[in-house]
């Protein structure tokens, strides 16, 4: 297989993949949710999100701004669509980089009111303890090195050879792993795709059986408890 530049698939899953810190609050078609204060780290070259659910029909956010654009960093607005038991709910979402630790407002109009979230951005710890990705041991002191606030990927080589089905995670102190998935990195094996069960875990693992020589993302969210918040990481497979 012609493999591809490793920094270029990071860049082109971090592009598809948005990370979404602060999951949207399941509430009724009736009434709109967004988090008032929010806890994140440090994800300098990647997208944190906040999710404003239930928008109300053909509004738009306008005026959105950052108070201290040195620790937050606006990247994108966007928006999404879907049917709920016959109603049609609209979502907002607002992307944005935590450059360093500090804290700064989010702020947004809806309908001409003024809405604040109160963003404090934290160091960035590596939230995992060990990981083996069928079969192939990630190294904590050595590939894991590259899980910082700037690059929160490792690179592993299966160098042909799938010797377990099994990805396994195990968190570090003070973290749970909340979900592992898998796919590929084009459209060789479109129905391929594996989760995990949901829930908070010390230790949590994937079966899955990789269709072919390729290139595959294996996307690992973990949840700090104490604030309420989640890191995504990710390892970037070559089989």
């Amino acid at each position: 297989m012609k493999k591809i530049s490793r920094r270029m698939l990071a860049l082109v899953f971090v592009a598809l993949m948005v990370v979404s810190l602060i999951p949207a609050k399941p509430v009724s078609a009736a009434s709109m949710y967004y988090p008032k204060k929010v806890t994140t780290f440090e994800s300098r070259g990647t997208s944190n999100s906040i999710n404003i659910s239930n928008l109300p029909k053909g509004v738009r956010l306008k005026s959105v701004k950052t108070s201290n654009s040195d620790v937050i960093n606006i990247t994108n607005i966007g928006y999404d669509t879907f049917e709920d038991n016959g109603k049609t709910i609209r979502n907002a979402f607002i992307q944005y980089e935590a450059k360093t630790t500090g804290k700064a407002n989010i702020t947004f109009k809806v309908k001409n009111s003024k809405k604040t979230v109160k963003v404090t951005v934290k160091p960035y710890t590596n939230p995992v303890k060990s990981v083996n990705v069928f079969g192939a041991k990630v190294n904590n002191s050595t590939n894991l090195k590259n899980l910082t606030k700037n690059w929160r990927n490792a690179f592993v080589d299966l160098d042909g050879a799938q010797k377990s089905k099994t990805v396994k995670v195990v968190a570090a102190k003070g973290w749970k792993v909340a979900s592992i998935g898998i796919w590929p990195s084009s459209n060789e094996y479109p129905d391929f795709n594996k989760w995990s069960g949901g829930g908070y875990k010390g230790t949590r693992t994937l079966k899955a059986k990789l269709p072919g020589e390729g290139s595959y993302c294996v996307s690992v969210d973990m949840y700090n408890p104490k604030w309420d918040s989640v890191i995504n990481v990710q390892y970037f497979v070559y089989y």
